[in-house]
């Protein structure tokens, strides 16, 4: 098993038990598991009114002819992966055997003010 994160905050805290659990149940019982850990997926029908989706709120608010807001000085960076490349992680994983962690993304980082 790959070193899990480390995170002091409960939602991370939350995720890093879960497959602390999930590697116990395959070492006492063969449990197979696959954990797939998403960067900031994006894509159509995404929910423009929340708090998450840079992307659709970004693109919601330019079709309405108003200003998206940029928080601090937009160079923070995050790396965003299309809603279909989620799907195809999905399905490459649903037969495996084997009991693995995944990064699902694409190894670019992206700065706000570039998606803007």
């Amino acid at each position: 098993m790959r070193t899990p994160y480390k995170s002091s905050f409960p939602y991370g805290i939350t995720k890093l038990t879960i497959e602390k659990y999930l590697y116990f149940y395959k070492n006492e019982y063969g449990l197979n598991y696959t954990i797939l850990r998403y960067a900031n997926v994006y894509g159509p029908r995404q929910n423009p009114f929340g708090e998450a989706g840079v992307v659709a709120i970004f693109v919601n608010k330019l079709l309405k002819n108003e200003n998206p807001i940029i928080n601090g000085d937009g160079n923070q960076t995050r790396d965003y992966v299309f809603v279909e490349d989620v799907v195809k992680a999905n399905v490459l994983t649903l037969n495996s055997q084997l009991s693995d962690i995944y990064n699902v993304g694409t190894n670019v980082e992206t700065s706000v003010n570039d998606v803007f």
